[in-house]
């Protein structure tokens, strides 16, 4: 992530972001982590969105060359356990959970299409499963 611009800033302006962009209480460790790390080495990408799943917090990033970046942080751990390209759009990302990401999209008369997918496991630190893109038969 050589790309991603130094900043210096100070820790109460790290503090009030954090408050304002985490509400959800479970994720106090990952703030922790965070104010943690860019105390540290100084370094911030764009944080587009956070969406949690679970003990999962996806962090949306973008950086100077516009790439659209997720790391994934295991709250129950305190690490960020994948990192990918994320290759559509966050703005069309409607929500996350339970290994699934749904989509929004608009018909000709403006009417929202919902899609859902399903997220490899290996995203969440499991072993990849070979067959996790073939539905499952009840």
């Amino acid at each position: 992530m050589s790309s991603f611009k130094k900043n210096s800033t100070s820790e109460e302006s790290i503090d009030k972001f954090l408050d304002t962009a985490i509400k959800d209480p479970s994720a106090s460790d990952f703030k922790k982590f965070v104010r943690k790390t860019w105390l540290e080495d100084g370094y911030r990408p764009s944080i587009s969105r956070i969406i949690i799943d679970r003990n999962f917090i996806f962090i949306f990033l973008s950086n100077i060359d516009n790439n659209r970046m997720v790391q994934v942080f295991d709250s129950n751990i305190n690490k960020i356990i994948y990192e990918f390209k994320w290759p559509i759009e966050f703005e069309k990302l409607y929500s996350i959970g339970n290994g699934r990401f749904c989509l929004v999209s608009y018909d000709d008369e403006g009417l929202p299409i919902l899609r859902k997918y399903k997220i490899n496991p290996i995203v969440y630190g499991l072993p990849e499963d070979t067959d996790w893109k073939k539905k499952k038969k009840p």
